[in-house]
């Protein structure tokens, strides 16, 4: 339905709701550009199917419309109605969903979310710094986290993330695996100069010891290519290198 009505706004304005340039300045726009009124740019469109235009690419799921009966039945009133009709007109009044749907947005968190945001915006203008969530399971930690997605897209950073899992305790260094997975999949969907930057800056910073990270990380030799192997050492030094390799990936 969100698809929809990007294709009915590009249809009736005569161009697509935003304009990017790169795959990542377009997840920005969906994610978190509200777009311009359909009557800004086609300013004789009918106010009634605007709203409906509009109420279809709504920035939070829960604006949306939730069946594709509900938006035709709007649409169908829409048709042949008068102006004094299309200023009372409310989109959605029949809309009903027909499955049970948790809504995204996040109750009772304003100063965390806000500590979160405050943290994140000094870190966009080179500070340091690390914070740490705590509660019991299936609070919504991960919920309050994810809060600050849109405005690291919003000044194109990468958002990665990396789960503790009880059940997975005898894997090493599992959630850091799981995080920078994440990572190696959204540098591959950049451009091939961005890349060999990252290749450069990789190698760069891990030399000789780069095959102990694709050991780890198989993915990022997708990056940095093939590397000739390590010698083997005993556990203590082969742990000791490992540590190293980490850190100076990371």
């Amino acid at each position: 339905l969100y698809s929809l009505g990007i294709t009915f706004y590009q249809l009736l304005a005569g161009h697509l709701p935003f304009q990017a340039g790169d795959d990542l300045e377009w997840v920005h726009c969906h994610i978190a550009l509200t777009p311009p009124p359909l009557r800004e740019a086609w300013p004789d469109c009918p106010l009634a199917l605007g709203e409906v235009v509009m109420k279809l690419i709504a920035k939070a799921a829960e604006d949306r419309y939730q069946s594709a009966a509900g938006l035709l039945r709007d649409l169908i009133a829409c048709e042949g109605m008068t102006p004094g009709e299309s200023e009372s007109f409310v989109p959605g009044r029949w809309d009903r969903s027909e499955q049970f749907h948790l809504p995204q947005a996040l109750y009772g968190r304003r100063v965390q979310v806000a500590a979160l945001l405050d943290a994140f915006e000094a870190v966009s203008e080179g500070a340091t710094a690390m914070m740490l969530v705590k509660g019991h399971p299936g609070v919504g930690k991960t919920s309050l986290i994810a809060e600050i997605h849109k405005p690291i897209v919003r000044h194109r950073g990468y958002f990665i993330s990396g789960k503790f899992d009880q059940y997975k305790r005898d894997i090493p260094y599992a959630s850091l695996i799981q995080a920078f997975r994440e990572l190696i999949g959204l540098l591959l969907t950049e451009s091939e100069e961005a890349l060999e930057a990252w290749r450069q800056r990789i190698l760069g910073a891990l030399g000789e010891t780069a095959q102990v990270i694709v050991d780890l990380l198989p993915d990022v030799a997708l990056i940095i290519g093939e590397q000739p192997p390590v010698p083997e050492l005993d556990a203590a030094e082969a742990d000791h290198r490992l540590t190293r390799a980490l850190q100076d990936f990371v």
